[in-house]
């Protein structure tokens, strides 16, 4: 498999991710979640970091040119590793 099949493959899937990241994100931070609602959120939250996570991580093992990859790509790194800059994904 090549970078441009695995990003046909999974572009719907991680936009999806992204917007329910999103709705689960302002859930928590809008409404004053008690249990087991609390919990549902920040198990979304969870699959859906693990879904960027593994998407860059196979994008960048995947890219011809890993260090030029990681340069243009930054912003996605960064959103692994601030999963509150989740909704720049869906820019």
């Amino acid at each position: 498999m090549d970078q441009t099949r695995w990003r046909q493959l999974t572009k719907l899937p991680v936009t999806i991710a992204g917007i329910g990241f999103v709705a689960s994100y302002s859930w928590r931070v809008i409404a004053d979640l008690d249990q087991p609602y609390g919990t549902v959120t920040l198990v979304v939250m969870g699959i859906v970091w693990a879904m960027f996570a593994v998407d860059f991580t196979v994008n960048l093992v995947l890219a011809p040119r890993r260090g030029r990859y990681f340069i243009t790509h930054l912003h996605e790194f960064l959103i692994v590793l601030l999963p509150a800059l989740a909704p720049l994904r869906l820019l």
